[in-house]
């Protein structure tokens, strides 16, 4: 976590736990304005020497600054109190920095949440937090490795579950996204699971030029979710 990030997380969420800074960086007007953030909290600044967070941090080079944040929830829980309009459903997703777009994506769009199902990567994987640029903390995310049970759950809060397929779906633009839907997105080699796919109640292709054979997971999803704000007139954002 650099300067940007561990601001990003601070402004709207009191998850973060320790503030580590290197001795030289301490007077840094970036690390005052992130302790003045912690501030209200209570959250400690501990001070180390150069080196230890080259030691434990990830990147080659890592920056001057780092932190413990609390991990979110991530069960049906997380969606309490929420009657859900737009929900992301990432299936088989394993690449983290997809799922970390999608986040941004999801965030973007007004999505009420994000749903990770089968074989998905960790959604607190390292890479996953650092391209999701903190908004992690931000909107909730289910895990639930059953798509099945996913389904099911969804269709309690009288979701239908859009589909996002290459080829054969409803051109998306066509197919009527204003009431509540999940938007469902599959792997990035393999696409939706077959069995998943039975579970959904429609099937959108986003259309493209004949000669490119389909998108990425990441892209994919962030074009779909703009077409529903677009066909409900931009409410998300409002």
């Amino acid at each position: 976590m650099g300067f940007t990030l561990i601001k990003e997380i601070a402004s709207y969420s009191s998850c973060i736990t320790r503030l580590f800074v290197l001795e030289s960086f301490l007077k840094d007007s970036r690390t005052t304005e992130i302790e003045n953030l912690l501030r209200p909290n209570g959250t400690r600044t501990i001070v180390v020497e150069d080196g230890v967070l080259q030691r434990v941090g990830e990147t080659k080079t890592p920056p001057p600054v780092a932190a413990t944040v609390k991990c979110a929830g991530n069960g049906w829980d997380s969606l309490n109190g929420i009657a859900p309009t737009l929900l992301l459903v990432l299936d088989g997703l394993r690449d983290p920095g997809n799922l970390g777009t999608l986040v941004r994506s999801a965030a973007a769009f007004g999505a009420d949440g994000i749903v990770v199902s089968g074989e998905s990567v960790d959604i607190w994987n390292p890479k996953v937090v650092r391209s999701s640029a903190g908004l992690l903390w931000k909107i909730p995310i289910v895990a639930s490795r059953d798509f099945k049970e996913v389904a099911l759950k969804l269709r309690e809060f009288g979701m239908s579950l859009v589909a996002t397929i290459p080829n054969g779906g409803s051109q998306i633009d066509e197919v009527d996204l204003k009431s509540p839907i999940a938007v469902v997105i599959g792997s990035e080699s393999a696409g939706i699971d077959e069995k998943a796919l039975k579970e959904c109640d429609f099937l959108a292709t986003i259309p493209m030029r004949n000669s490119i054979e389909s998108l990425n997971a990441a892209t994919s999803a962030t074009v779909a979710l703009y077409e529903v704000v677009r066909q409900r007139g931009f409410a998300n954002l409002k």
